[in-house]
C-alpha cells in the first residue's frame, strides 16, 4: 500500500495528538515484522509523527536506483524495520481510520486509492511493500515481510551506512519532550541565521548566501598509519564528507578534521547543520535527534559546556536552562552530534585550569557522543585518547573549482565559465594557491566581475589586488570630496600592522580584539571603513566578568569584539610590520631551530618597540603562519633574502625558502645562486607536501634545468602515481607533474606499504632513461618486475652509466638489488 505524503500537512502539536489518540491499539492485529518502505527525502512532517507514535527509526536493508533518459534519478528505496513503541497493534489501515478521524480524511482517502493503484499495476497484493519517490511528492508503503525471500547483499558505501545504523552509530528518534522540543527548535533558528549568511566575499555585504548554495566538496582524507622512521603519514581518500559519521575507516566517537588556513573548515560545519536542520537524508545527521556546533574562539573563560550553549545558542529569553541542557547531552536515548570548530583559536587551549572543552576532547565527557572537533594541523590537542581518527581536507581540484564555478558563480553560461578558467590557466602562479578553497573562491568571483583581470607574479601580488578591490568598491560608493580621505586609509594602515603581529606572535594567538580599544588606537574613521569593506569584520558575544558579590546577572555582559574576516588577513597586514622591522640594518638571522625559530643571541634592543632579537621571532611558527613569512618575502626584497637565507640554514626550513623564493619578483638571474644552493641537496616531494609546495618545488627545480645549474637527487615520497611518457613526466597522486630534467642526477621512488609497481616499472625506467644526466635510478619498498625485458630502455640507461637499485627492507635485515642492465635482471648488490 502506498501513501502519498502531502507536503500541507499541518506540523501541530494538536494535530499528532489527534492522530496518537484515534490510532487505538485494538484497531488490527500486527506481527513483529511489519516493515515500512520509505522515500529517499523522508519529509520532516512524517518525522515528526512517527517520532510522536513512538515509531522506532528504521534500519536499511535494500536499496535501488533507477535511471530516467541520460540523467540518474534517486529512486531509493530503504527497506526498513518497524515497530511501534506506543501501540501495540500498529498496521496500515490502523494509520488510515487515525488519520481519518483526526480530521485528515483527504489524506487518508489518497493512501487507499494509491494503494489500490499500486496493487493494481505492479501486480503485488496489498500485504507486499513497494516504494518510490514521485515527481511531485513522497510516497512510502507498509507490509508484511516475506520470510521466504532472501535480503539484497548490500556493498560498498551503502553497507558503511547500513553498519553505522545497525550498530547504532545514531540512536532512534525519539518522541521528545517539550523542554527537548523548545531546545531543538532554538538552536535550529540559530544555525539557520549563520548557515544563511555565508558571504564568498566580504566587501560585497548585499550578496549573502544559504551555505548549500555555494558549498563545493574539495578533497577529504583520513589517516590511515605513520610511518615511524619517516615520520610521515599515510593517508587516503574518504571520498565525501558525508562519510565523516558513517565511513568503517573513521569509526570512533572523536575525530578530528584538519586543514590549513581558508581550506573550509568552519564552511563544511555549517553545512553539516544545515544538513541536519533540514533532514538530508542523504546525510547521517538526518538519524541524529541534537546537533551542537560551538565556534571555540567564542569560548574564553567559559568552564561549562552547558553554559556555553546556553550563552551563545539559545536566545537571550529561552527557558532552557543549563541544567535542561544537561539532561539532554547525557540522555542515551538520544543520539547526539557534537562539534566544536576552531581548537587553533581557542582561547584556553593551553589553559591549565578545568574545563569542559578539554574534557570532551580527551574523552572525558560525552564519551557516548560523537564528536568533532576542527583545527589546524598544526594545532593538535594535547592528551588525544588513541581511538580518536583524524580527517583532513586537501583543498580543491579542477574538478571541485569547475563546479564552483557553475553552482556560485555562474550558471547556464559556458561562455562566463571558460572566461574564468582561462584567466585562471592565464595565472600559473595561482594554480597552486587556487588549491585553498577561500582562494579560488574570492578569485572567481572577482574574476568574473571585472572585466580587467591582471596576471599575476606572486601569491603576495594577488593579495595586493584584492585588497585594493576591496577597497576601490568602497569608493567607487563614496563621493568624490572623500575619495581622498580613502586613499589615505588603504595605504597608510602601519597602527593596523603593528596590532595584527602582536597579535600572533603571542604563545597563545590573540586575533580577536575589543571594539573599542581598536577604535582607540586606530581612530573611528580608519575603523569605521575597514568594518565597512569586510576586512574587520564585527561579533557581538558574551563576555564572563568575575564579580564575586554581584547578582549572576552582572557577571555576563553582551561586547562587540573584532577580527579580521580570515586569519591570512591578519597575516597580511601582520607582514607588512614583519618586513619592515626584519629589513633593518642592524636586524639578522641566525642559528635557526626547526619550527620554532628565533634570532641571533643577541643583547642588542630595538627600543621603539621593546623587543630583544632573541624574542622577536619567538611563537612565529612558519608552519602555522607561512603566509606571514611570505607575504613578508614578496613586500620587501632586503627582508626576504634574510628570511630564505634563514631558512636554509636548516633541512626542514627549505622547504619554506622555496614558497619564499618564489614571493620575490625579481628575474631568475637573481635567484639562480638560492636555486643552485637547494638544489645540491636531495630534493624532497612528499604526499605530506600540499600541492602548493610540490608545484613550487618542482619549478624551482625546472629554473635549475633551463638554466644548467645540477639536481643532486629528488626523491617522491609515498606520492607516486604513474608516467605520462608522451608528455614526458612523472604524475603524482596530487594531479602535479614533474616534466623530464636535463640536470637531474638522481631519483628515488620511496613508499612504505610495498606498492605494487610491476606494471609502471617499465614506464619509470624509460623516463629515467630520457633525462641525459641521470645517474641512478632507486626503488625503496616496492614491488617490482622480477625481469625486464626492454632492451631499448635499458641500452639507454646503460648508455648514460645509468644504476638501478632496489632497495627493500624486511627487518631486521635490508636487502639491495642492482638491475643489470645487458641482461634485464636483479642481482645482489655489493
Amino acid at each position: 500500500m502506498r501513501i502519498v505524503w502531502i507536503s500541507s500537512f499541518s506540523r501541530t502539536e494538536a494535530t499528532y495528538e489527534n492522530i496518537g489518540n484515534n490510532f487505538d491499539k485494538s484497531t488490527e492485529i500486527v506481527r513483529d515484522d511489519c516493515l515500512l518502505y520509505i522515500a529517499h527525502n523522508l519529509t520532516g512532517e512524517w518525522r515528526d509523527v512517527v517520532r510522536h507514535l513512538g515509531v522506532t527509526e528504521p534500519t536499511i536493508y535494500h536499496t535501488e536506483y533507477k535511471y530516467r533518459g541520460d540523467q540518474k534519478e534517486i529512486n531509493l528505496k530503504l527497506l526498513m524495520s518497524w515497530k511501534c513503541q506506543h501501540f501495540e497493534h500498529a498496521t496500515p489501515n490502523a494509520l488510515v481510520e487515525a488519520l481519518d478521524k483526526a480530521g485528515r480524511r483527504d489524506l487518508a482517502q489518497s493512501l487507499l486509492k494509491e494503494g489500490e493503484k499500486v496493487s493494481a499495476s505492479e501486480g503485488i497484493n496489498t500485504n507486499t511493500p513497494t516504494v518510490s519517490r514521485g515527481g511531485e511528492g513522497q510516497t512510502m508503503s507498509v507490509a508484511k515481510r516475506r520470510k521466504t525471500k532472501a535480503l539484497p547483499k548490500k556493498t560498498g558505501g551503502e553497507e558503511s551506512r547500513r553498519s553505522a545504523i545497525i550498530n547504532n552509530k545514531t540512536k532512534p528518534l525519539k518522541k521528545l519532550s517539550d523542554k527537548e522540543e523548545m531546545f531543538i527548535t532554538e538552536i535550529k533558528t540559530k544555525y539557520k541565521m549563520l548557515y544563511e549568511a555565508v558571504q564568498p566575499i566580504p566587501y560585497i555585504r548585499d550578496r549573502l548566501y544559504c551555505v548549500d548554495r555555494v558549498f563545493v566538496e574539495g578533497g577529504i582524507e583520513y589517516l590511515v598509519a605513520m610511518d615511524r622512521i619517516e615520520g610521515y603519514g599515510i593517508w587516503k581518500n574518504l571520498e565525501t564528507y558525508q562519510n565523516i559519521l558513517i565511513s568503517n575507516n573513521v569509526n570512533s566517537r572523536r575525530r578530528i578534521l584538519e586543514g590549513e588556513p581558508g581550506y573550509g573548515k568552519s564552511t563544511i560545519t555549517l553545512q553539516l547543520a544545515y544538513d541536519w536542520c533540514n533532514r538530508i537524508s542523504e546525510s547521517a545527521l538526518s538519524y541524529v535527534d541534537t546537533f551542537i556546533l560551538l565556534r571555540l574562539r567564542q569560548l574564553g573563560g567559559v568552564k561549562s559546556i552547558c553554559r556555553a550553549i546556553k550563552l551563545f545558542l539559545l536566545p537571550k529569553d529561552s527557558k532552557v536552562s543549563a541544567n535542561d541542557i544537561k539532561e539532554i547531552l547525557e540522555d542515551s536515548s538520544l543520539s547526539v552530534v557534537v562539534v566544536l570548530d576552531g581548537f587553533d583559536e581557542y582561547p584556553d587551549q593551553d589553559n591549565d585550569s578545568e574545563s569542559d572543552v578539554i574534557d570532551i576532547i580527551t574523552m572525558e565527557r560525552l564519551q557516548k557522543n560523537d564528536v568533532i572537533l576542527t583545527t589546524r594541523s598544526s594545532c593538535l590537542p594535547k592528551g588525544l585518547p588513541p581511538q580518536t581518527k583524524r580527517i583532513k581536507l586537501t583543498g580543491f581540484d579542477d574538478s571541485a573549482r569547475d563546479q564552483y564555478i557553475r553552482k556560485a558563480v555562474v550558471t547556464h553560461n559556458e561562455e562566463a565559465v571558460e572566461k574564468i578558467k582561462k584567466r585562471l590557466k592565464d595565472n600559473a602562479v595561482l594554480a597552486g594557491l587556487c588549491q585553498v578553497p577561500l582562494f579560488f573562491v574570492m578569485f572567481a568571483h572577482m574574476s568574473h566581475e571585472s572585466q580587467h583581470f591582471q596576471k599575476f607574479n606572486s601569491v603576495t601580488s594577488f593579495f595586493r589586488y584584492m585588497i585594493s578591490c576591496f577597497h576601490s568598491h568602497l569608493k567607487n560608493k563614496m563621493k568624490d570630496k572623500n575619495v581622498k580621505k580613502y586613499d589615505l586609509f588603504e595605504t597608510e594602515h602601519q597602527k593596523l600592522d603593528k596590532i595584527a603581529f602582536e597579535g600572533l606572535r603571542g604563545k597563545d594567538q590573540n586575533i580577536v580584539w575589543r571594539k573599542e580599544y581598536l577604535c582607540t588606537e586606530l581612530g573611528k574613521d580608519f575603523y569605521n571603513q575597514y568594518v565597512r569593506i569586510g576586512i574587520l569584520v564585527e561579533e557581538e558575544v558574551l563576555s564572563i566578568i568575575a564579580k564575586p558579590s554581584a547578582p549572576i546577572t552582572e557577571h555576563v555582559q553582551y561586547v562587540t569584539e573584532v577580527r579580521f574576516f580570515h586569519k591570512l588577513f591578519c597575516e597580511w597586514y601582520a607582514a607588512h610590520f614583519f618586513a619592515d622591522y626584519a629589513s633593518k640594518d642592524d636586524v639578522t638571522f641566525d642559528d635557526p631551530t626547526p619550527f620554532n625559530p628565533h634570532l641571533s643571541r643577541s643583547s642588542s634592543i630595538d627600543k621603539s618597540n621593546g623587543w630583544n632579537t632573541d624574542s622577536f621571532l619567538k611563537h612565529l611558527n612558519p608552519i602555522d603562519l607561512q603566509f606571514l613569512y611570505r607575504f613578508a618575502c614578496g613586500l620587501n626584497p632586503d627582508a626576504g633574502r634574510k628570511i630564505i637565507e634563514y631558512f636554509k640554514k636548516s633541512k626542514e626550513g627549505e622547504k619554506f625558502a622555496i614558497l619564499c623564493i618564489l614571493e620575490q619578483e625579481e628575474k631568475v638571474d637573481n635567484l639562480l645562486d638560492t636555486v643552485e644552493n637547494l638544489c645540491s641537496s636531495k630534493v624532497y616531494i612528499s604526499s605530506e607536501n600540499n600541492l602548493l609546495l610540490q608545484r613550487s618545488t618542482i619549478q624551482l627545480m625546472e629554473i635549475a634545468s633551463s638554466n644548467g645549474i645540477s639536481i643532486s637527487c629528488v626523491s617522491i615520497r609515498g606520492c607516486f602515481h604513474s608516467v605520462d611518457l608522451k608528455e614526458e613526466a612523472i604524475c603524482l597522486d596530487s594531479g602535479v607533474k614533474l616534466q623530464k630534467l636535463d640536470t637531474l642526477r638522481e631519483m628515488e621512488i620511496y613508499f612504505t606499504n610495498d606498492t605494487d609497481l610491476r606494471d609502471k616499472a617499465r614506464d619509470i625506467l624509460d623516463f629515467s632513461s630520457r633525462c641525459p644526466a641521470m645517474k641512478k635510478l632507486k626503488f625503496i619498498v616496492v614491488l617490482l618486475p622480477l625481469f625486464i625485458d626492454d632492451k631499448d630502455v635499458l641500452s639507454k640507461l646503460d648508455s648514460h652509466s645509468c644504476k638501478v637499485v632496489w632497495d627493500y627492507s624486511v627487518p631486521p635485515r635490508r636487502y639491495t638489488w642492482e638491475l643489470n642492465l645487458r641482461s634485464g635482471r636483479w642481482e645482489v648488490s655489493e
